[in-house]
């Protein structure tokens, strides 16, 4: 939804206000992703109380929209932080490109011109491996707190894998041929349990989009064509990441930045 129209006063068509808007212009940002987590299976009411049920812009607007009315509510009632102190951290690292599609891809047609330390005329092996640059960061804003992630985060690694975040569906689909072992899912503290402050948040596609982040526990690429097709059990998100090395490798540098405090 557009920016400008969310925060002004949205009119129906008989001219009746929605909510009154606040002026200014809205930010948009995403949180844990990964997983599949959309709104894909949602059935949205846009403003004029219609029920959209296929996907496509009108249902994507719609889904902006109650977004929208739910913000303007919340802010009736948000307290005002006069003069915050802001701080921003980073921490750059490069992370091993382990997919052999994306290898693939970037040795027979130099798509990816953003990997480094890898010598395309000899095999590729863990001492030759590719990396591409990316970047994590923490920002403060008063007592806000956003923590960075450069992909689409599996939720279980921000806030982790409690059946309360399942509300009300199983948490591991009756058709799964090869379900995770939930008991070796990630421990606290979580990414956001980390962050602290009065109100952390944990935002995904922040800074860099290398693909799907998932946990080992539950990595799982196809037997005799990893990266290239899909393994048994829903692992469409594997076919679309760097690497199994990928997540842990970004927890040991996030260990560093949440320990550094302006």
């Amino acid at each position: 939804l557009d920016s400008l129209e969310v925060w002004s006063n949205r009119y129906l068509d008989d001219g009746s206000v929605v909510a009154d808007g606040l002026g200014g212009v809205s930010l948009f940002v995403n949180g844990s992703v990964g997983g599949m987590q959309s709104s894909l299976g949602g059935q949205p009411t846009n403003l004029d109380g219609v029920v959209i049920s296929a996907n496509g812009i009108e249902k994507a607007k719609a889904v902006g929209e109650q977004i929208a009315l739910v913000v303007l509510e919340a802010l009736k009632t948000a307290p005002e932080v006069k003069a915050p102190k802001l701080a921003f951290g980073a921490q750059r690292l490069k992370v091993a490109v382990e997919n052999t599609r994306i290898q693939v891809t970037y040795l027979a047609l130099e798509l990816f011109t953003r990997l480094v330390e890898f010598d395309k005329t000899k095999d590729v092996s863990a001492e030759n491996m590719p990396r591409i640059p990316t970047e994590i960061a923490k920002i403060h804003v008063g007592p806000l707190r956003f923590l960075a992630v450069p992909g689409e985060l599996l939720p279980e690694l921000a806030v982790g894998y409690d059946a309360k975040w399942a509300f009300g569906k199983p948490q591991i689909s009756p058709s799964n041929q090869d379900p995770p072992d939930l008991s070796k899912a990630p421990g606290p503290p979580y990414l956001k349990d980390q962050l602290g402050g009065e109100m952390p948040c944990v935002l995904g596609l922040a800074n860099d989009e290398l693909g799907y982040l998932i946990p080992p526990y539950d990595f799982k690429t196809h037997p005799d064509a990893p990266y290239l097709e899909e393994a048994d059990g829903h692992h469409y998100e594997e076919t679309n990441s760097v690497g199994a090395s990928a997540v842990p490798q970004l927890l040991e540098a996030y260990k560093k930045l949440l320990a550094w405090q302006p």
